[in-house]
């Protein structure tokens, strides 16, 4: 499938390296795991953890039946929408500290994060050829990741709306619940609503 790299093309905020170094630090959990899939066949074992720390072993078996519908079945979603979240709060966070407003450099971390995913799941589906084929990627079909990467990508424009969205409990204190952001294609990806804007200004920088 050919290497995908941890970057966007085009326009980009003065945070933009700041944030992309964080997701890398934040990529760090999912590359050493993929790393211990890799060399299962070579080892004849794998020992790894989940998002929980629960220990995951096999020995002296093939990749496929168990070992396969694990790697598949949810054990590397969850470090995705950890690092998503993190990522999205830093920058919340990084904003708040330095008085800059916080819409395009949200819709920036979160067209960087649909980059992260695309590598995420190209990287498992060459793992996985790897894996599948003894060492012999070439002997198998890769798996189409497609459908994957386009429902996560989903969830991470859920999560940013969900994390820049008023409720109700701060309503009564401001005129509107509207979110901060509207996923448009307009500053990076995102619209800015001036309004919600600067009412969640006031909450969290207390001005």
């Amino acid at each position: 499938m050919g290497n995908v790299i941890l970057d966007l093309v085009g326009p980009r905020t003065r945070l933009y390296p700041l944030t992309r170094a964080k997701l890398l630090e934040l990529e760090r959990p999912i590359t050493d795991r993929l790393q211990k899939w890799r060399m299962f066949c070579a080892n004849n074992r794998l020992e790894t953890t989940d998002i929980h720390g629960k220990q995951i072993s096999y020995s002296g078996i093939l990749f496929e039946g168990s070992p396969e519908h694990v790697f598949w079945a949810g054990h590397f979603e969850p470090f995705v929408i950890d690092s998503a979240k993190q990522l999205f709060q830093w920058v919340i966070d990084h904003c708040r500290s330095h008085n800059l407003e916080v819409a395009s450099y949200l819709g920036e971390a979160r067209d960087l994060l649909k980059v992260f995913v695309i590598k995420t799941y190209r990287e498992m589906a060459d793992t996985d050829r790897v894996l599948r084929g003894n060492g012999r990627p070439e002997s198998v079909k890769s798996k189409p990741v497609e459908h994957k990467i386009t429902g996560m990508q989903s969830h991470i424009d859920d999560l940013l709306l969900a994390m820049t969205h008023a409720g109700r409990a701060e309503a009564a204190n401001n005129d509107s619940t509207a979110p901060i952001l509207k996923l448009e294609p307009n500053v990076y990806g995102v619209g800015i609503n001036l309004r919600s804007l600067w009412a969640w200004g006031r909450r969290k920088l207390g001005f």
